[in-house]
């Protein structure tokens, strides 16, 4: 995929499921633009006493970005299908499958046994797009079809 534009500093695609409207899976970092500015983004770093979690970027590096540039988040310039969650609604074009909450051993454990250790996020990512996604995916999959388990 191509984008025609980059943004100020930091794009992210929208989100439906996360929290803030945004999804944290995908950035797109304009670094011509942060370079300039990479003392300020170390100082939003280091000055953090909250074991690397911050307020709105959530954690780690993209934790950082996000809170450091969060006036100027460019929304919508990376399209949803790069931040597809087993959650959200099936997309067809999805490019980037992200599991922000149950790991496909969640999934697998709550598939066996109605188990999950993210209360109703199994269920509901089994009754969003989890299993078309999956099902998708069974065509990539090395596999004898005769194999059971």
């Amino acid at each position: 995929h191509s984008f025609t534009s980059l943004p100020e500093y930091v794009g992210v695609p929208r989100s439906d499921t996360q929290n803030l409207g945004i999804s944290k899976n995908v950035l797109l970092i304009n670094l011509l633009e942060i370079r300039p500015q990479f003392d300020e983004l170390m100082m939003t770093m280091t000055n953090n006493r909250h074991g690397g979690i911050f307020s709105r970027g959530g954690h780690g590096f993209m934790g950082v970005y996000l809170e450091h540039f969060w006036e100027s988040i460019s929304i919508d310039l990376i399209p949803s299908r790069f931040g597809v969650e087993p959650r959200s609604a099936y997309d067809p074009g999805a490019i980037l499958l992200h599991f922000p909450g149950p790991k496909i051993p969640d999934y697998v454990k709550y598939f066996w046994s109605l188990e999950c250790p993210w209360g109703t996020e199994c269920e509901a990512g089994f009754h969003a797009s989890l299993c078309s996604h999956m099902k998708e995916w069974q065509s990539y999959l090395d596999y004898d079809e005769n194999d059971v388990g």
